[in-house]
C-alpha cells in the first residue's frame, strides 16, 4: 500500500501560483501552519483560496492573505480578519 504520509519537502513543490487551494481550518484554528509557513517562504502567489473563513491576520490562511498571496477568497465569514475587508474594498 502506498504511504499517505508526505514530508514538507515533498508537498511544497506541488503548489503553483494561480492554483485553487482548499483550506481546512476553522477561523485560523486547526490550520496546516507548517505548510502555510513554507508557502510564505516561496514566490507562490495568486492563490484562489476556499475556506470557512478568512482566518485571522496572524493565523492560518490569514497569514497568506496578509502577505497578499491570495487573489480571491470564497468564504462564508470575514469578520475575524479586518485585512480581508480592507483588501476586498481596496482599489489596488
Amino acid at each position: 500500500m502506498k504511504s499517505k504520509v508526505a514530508t514538507l519537502e515533498e508537498i511544497i513543490p506541488l503548489f503553483k501560483s494561480g492554483q485553487t487551494i482548499l483550506f481546512g481550518d476553522w477561523h485560523g484554528e486547526l490550520s496546516a501552519e507548517e505548510i502555510i509557513s513554507a508557502l510564505l517562504e516561496t514566490d507562490i502567489n495568486d492563490i484562489h483560496a476556499v475556506a470557512v473563513s478568512g482566518g485571522m491576520i496572524d493565523q492560518g490562511l490569514g497569514r497568506l492573505i496578509h502577505k497578499k498571496k491570495v487573489s480571491t477568497l470564497a468564504t462564508t465569514h470575514i469578520g475575524l480578519n479586518p485585512e480581508v475587508k480592507d483588501q476586498m474594498n481596496s482599489k489596488d
